[in-house]
């Protein structure tokens, strides 16, 4: 049971690291189209 719960919380960290990383290039390339 507890090696599932690892499991579990090890992707859902994961995908909420991957979501932040698409969400801090997005503002990043936001930013850059509106220098030009």
């Amino acid at each position: 049971m507890d090696i599932i719960k690892a499991e579990k919380l090890t992707k859902v960290y994961k995908v909420s690291e991957d979501v932040e990383t698409i969400a801090l290039e997005n503002v990043s390339f936001t930013i850059k189209k509106g220098e030009y």
